[in-house]
């Protein structure tokens, strides 16, 4: 899967009318820039209008699939370049407000407009999520010292989130794919996870499992304004076909998981995350590290001969 952004329809109030929408007609772009695109379509994946209920609410959505050709502009007409773009958009409405998933970031306003065939300004806005640099380090936190469960009270049934593994960081200096687990330290894991946040100066993306009640396994990669889901994923939408579990799986992500994890988050800075508690947090890498060699080291005099 791709990674996606949000936005917020400012004109459009109903999810019929976007739909609607959607399935019109759309025209070419002029051919008078060095890149362009034709043969804009898009059709729905559900044949009926899906309702779902998120964090205790009834959402209304739809999905649709998406193409284009993007053109690049050669000298020649016929010597011009074109590549087939396709993807997904999923549509929900929620109170009053319509909003659309899609699986792009730069392109993604564009594309919307030229789907909905808006002209004018100030009909979308961007709607995504603004995670501070100082949220990933707090994840890492919460995993590294197996502080993984968050509950969910706003959902009809009390819902139960538990943070598995991080399978990768990364920051302005570096990736790291060495995983931080919550259960269990190795001393690579715990070196490489000290080196790296000593190293990078904010981190902006972490790769995520977790569990959430009703599915035993999310994997998603989160950054400061996207959010992409990966695989492996086990749970209640495992029967669906694959656009209709984009469609879910992300509704997930965007009305309950990430949500609850920001809102954690947010408590967690008014009651206890602080400066004080990251350097807590090193000086406990640091004393793993160096219980672990001292370990290894009382372990191999013991067995030299």
């Amino acid at each position: 899967m791709s990674a996606t952004t949000r936005w917020k329809d400012i004109q459009i109030e109903n999810i019929e009318a976007a739909c609607d929408k959607m399935l019109s007609s759309i025209p070419d772009d002029d051919r008078t820039n060095s890149i362009f695109w034709r043969n804009i379509s898009c059709r729905k994946v559900f044949e009926d209008m899906q309702m779902m209920k998120f964090n205790g609410r009834d959402i209304k959505f739809q999905a649709f699939h998406y193409r284009y050709d993007q053109v690049s502009v050669q000298d020649n007409p016929d010597d011009d370049r074109s590549m087939l773009k396709n993807g997904m958009i999923v549509i929900y409405q929620n109170g009053g407000t319509v909003y659309y998933i899609v699986d792009q970031n730069t392109h993604a306003k564009k594309l919307l407009r030229k789907l909905l065939g808006y002209t004018g300004r100030n009909e979308l806005e961007k709607n995504c999520f603004d995670l501070p640099d100082d949220f990933f380090v707090w994840l890492v936190n919460q995993v590294y010292n197996s502080n993984v469960t968050i509950l969910n009270t706003s959902a009809d049934d009390e819902k139960v989130l538990t943070l598995e593994e991080i399978k990768g960081i990364r920051g302005d200096t570096e990736d790291l794919q060495t995983s931080v687990s919550a259960s269990g330290e190795s001393v690579m894991n715990v070196i490489s996870t000290l080196s790296f946040l000593l190293e990078s100066r904010r981190l902006n993306q972490v790769i995520l499992t977790l569990k959430y009640t009703g599915h035993s396994c999310i994997c998603m990669k989160v950054q400061k304004s996207t959010i992409e889901a990966g695989r492996p994923y086990q749970g209640e939408f495992d029967q669906d076909g694959s656009e209709a579990l984009f469609a879910k799986l992300y509704l997930l992500m965007y009305i309950e998981v990430i949500p609850l994890l920001e809102l954690e988050y947010r408590a967690a800075k008014e009651e206890y995350w602080n400066e004080e508690a990251y350097i807590e947090f090193l000086e406990g890498l640091k004393t793993d590290i160096l219980g672990k060699i001292e370990e290894k080291i009382k372990y191999l005099k013991s067995n030299t001969v």
